[in-house]
């Protein structure tokens, strides 16, 4: 080997080892933790340490001395993803979009309603509380939404599901309308519901209507019973219970009572999830509220 090149490889051996020892160097004298943050000398570079600081020690406390909003509020989310089931204090993030997010993150994933009370806007709060009784089936939460009508879908809904889930068609006792003939109807739908779910006849016995009771029974569908009847509340009543049975919206024109039939609609609307069948209520209010989902 030539004189020349063993230099070379001396130099480079000298010039690693001095690297080595300056790394040495730098992991003794340089401070660890927050006060290696402290001593950087712009804004940036804090913000920055403080968030790999937080993150690398689980500590989301090292986030509020992160003077950019944007980076703060994104470490504190960031942190609370590595700790998943933890609560998260929603309002220390600054940004409202964010802020909201975090409360409707923490009411799903704590299961828990109350935190729906901290978002603005009063349809967000609806759907939040909304949101946590169906996916837990709690009929509680739906006390907290604000619009009658999604109060009251959100009820009768979550009792249809558990009623269903439990085989417990007594559940359907506590749906809730402010029509007593469309309570009725809306309770003998939800009582045919888990028969039919459960394919039990046996529990088709709490039908107060004797054609859906038949149809419960038989599983034949059969209008032109209702349609013999004279009465008009009696018709408009039988047609309704058979209507809301079915996936069909058309056969919710067939109810001669407005009222009845603009429920029909918005029952068919949620049912099958189409909110085009909203713009057939004629009832302005309901109308609305079908079209916003409850």
């Amino acid at each position: 080997m030539k004189t020349e090149q063993k230099e070379r490889i001396k130099l480079l051996g000298l010039v690693f080892a001095v690297l080595i020892v300056l790394v040495l160097v730098i992991g003794l004298f340089i401070p660890r933790g927050e006060d290696r943050c402290e001593k950087l000398p712009m804004k940036e570079f804090k913000d920055d340490c403080y968030y790999t600081l937080a993150r690398d020690t689980g500590n989301s406390s090292f986030c509020d001395r992160i003077a950019k909003q944007f980076t703060h509020d994104a470490c504190i989310t960031d942190v609370a993803a590595q700790q998943p089931g933890s609560a998260i204090d929603c309002d220390r993030l600054s940004s409202p979009s964010l802020k909201d997010q975090c409360i409707r993150s923490m009411a799903s994933t704590t299961k828990n309603a109350s935190y729906c009370a901290g978002l603005a806007g009063a349809l967000e709060r609806d759907m939040c509380y909304d949101s946590v009784a169906r996916s837990n089936d709690d009929p509680q939460a739906c006390a907290g939404i604000s619009t009658d009508y999604m109060e009251m879908t959100c009820n009768n809904d979550v009792y249809t599901a558990l009623a269903v889930e439990t085989r417990n068609p007594s559940l359907c006792n506590k749906l809730i309308y402010n029509e007593s003939m469309a309570r009725i109807g809306l309770v003998d739908n939800c009582i045919f519901t888990v028969a039919k779910q459960n394919n039990d006849t046996a529990l088709c016995a709490g039908i107060h209507s004797s054609v859906l009771l038949q149809q419960c029974m038989t599983g034949v569908v059969d209008f032109t019973v209702c349609d013999q009847m004279s009465d008009t509340d009696q018709r408009a009543t039988c047609i309704f219970s058979l209507a809301v049975s079915t996936d069909d919206p058309s056969s919710c024109d067939r109810i001669p009572t407005p009222y009845l039939k603009d429920n029909c609609y918005y029952q068919m609307a949620a049912k099958t999830g189409d909110s085009s069948i909203c713009s057939r209520i004629s009832g302005e209010n309901l109308r609305s509220a079908c079209g916003r989902g409850g």
